[in-house]
């Protein structure tokens, strides 16, 4: 049963020529193109290509079809290879279109496979759509544009009723050669790549969600994870003991307090008087020892009578920085179970001990 029913019309465009058949197939209207108004497949005169096919679409006394355009051979570049490999026919696809007198934008191209051949057909672009625009602009919609020679051999410019009626338009060649949709054909293409790289994409994001999350909870709850939680230390606080003295808070360093760290130019240039108040200069030289080992270059002795003193005592000059002096009550911590601190009048020495029994 032909697939031809009103409205339904067939335009059939040669590179001179332009005929439209309507229903019944034996009416027609007929249209030569001049040298004036197109040639070599490009349109001289774009005013009175227009002006010419308002004439025909008059006499269609305001029909609005749809247009079927068969391409008549002489407006189409076609070959003929032997189906193969993809490889093989990439190729010969590729020297098809460059043997085209056109610029590649300006090319529609289109292929129809058979069982031994893969049959390439290319047109010029903007030829075609000069027609097809007009047909658009008065109200014809163009549903299909395909090479004439996808359904056989047929004459160049002028198709009889018979020959009419034989083509085929909804066949596989005519849907595989269509040159209308050769944009859409590339569209549709690359959405259905995209289409097949989604579900990866999707779940790579839900992979990186669900690790961001892991890593959160495993801040919050890592005993959730078999992750022990971090508890910061905080140094134990140095308790304070009255002094009537010099009215000034000794301080008692513990014993194994993290030594505070001063800078070497500090304590090379920090004179240091170690006063024997024991008796015991044994004691006065271990603590000389520990000085010197802890960078301290300018040490002196001087002796003062044995007071019942189980401590030590320790006079700091006042430009002495806090690490310097937390890095001697430490270092004397290991040597007496009391220290006490005071500030040093003297402008002698930058730090003075006196060692107890």
């Amino acid at each position: 049963m032909p697939l031809f029913r009103t409205p339904v019309w067939i335009v059939y465009l040669g590179g001179h020529s332009l005929t439209v058949y309507t229903d019944p197939r034996t009416q027609k209207f007929a249209l030569e193109l001049p040298l004036s108004m197109v040639k070599n497949q490009e349109v001289i005169d774009p005013k009175g290509l227009e002006s010419a096919l308002f004439e025909i679409i008059k006499k269609a006394e305001g029909k609005k079809p749809n247009v079927q355009i068969l391409l008549a051979p002489d407006i189409v570049y076609h070959k003929v290879v032997p189906a193969s490999d993809m490889d093989n026919e990439e190729y010969e696809q590729k020297s098809f279109l460059e043997d085209i007198p056109f610029e590649p934008p300006e090319i529609a191209s289109s292929s129809v496979r058979s069982d031994a051949n893969l049959t390439l057909f290319a047109v010029n672009k903007n030829f075609i759509y000069a027609f097809k625009n007009i047909f658009t602009k008065y109200g014809w919609e163009v549903t299909q544009i395909v090479p004439i020679a996808a359904y056989g051999d047929f004459g160049p410019t002028d198709l009889t009723p018979d020959e009419v009626a034989r083509i085929d338009l909804a066949q596989s060649t005519g849907v595989d050669a269509d040159l209308l949709h050769d944009n859409e054909k590339v569209a549709a293409t690359v959405q259905k790549e995209g289409a097949q790289r989604l579900p990866w994409l999707l779940m790579l994001m839900i992979v990186s969600l669900l690790f961001m999350a892991t890593m959160v909870l495993i801040r919050l709850k890592p005993e959730l994870f078999g992750v022990a939680r971090k508890i910061p230390v905080t140094p134990a606080p140095v308790p304070v003991v009255a002094t009537s003295a010099a009215q000034i808070p000794p301080v008692i360093v513990v014993a194994n307090t993290p030594i505070p760290v001063s800078t070497t130019f500090e304590k090379k240039n920090t004179t240091v008087q170690i006063v024997d108040r024991s008796g015991n200069l044994d004691l006065a030289n271990r603590v000389k020892d520990r000085l010197t080992g802890a960078g301290f270059e300018t040490i002196t002795f001087a002796t003062q009578s044995a007071l019942p003193n189980t401590g030590a005592q320790v006079q700091f000059n006042s430009g002495v920085s806090n690490p310097l002096r937390g890095e001697v009550r430490a270092i004397l911590s290991s040597l007496f179970p009391t220290i006490v601190t005071s500030e040093t009048p003297s402008t002698t020495f930058g730090i003075v001990i006196f060692t107890g029994q």
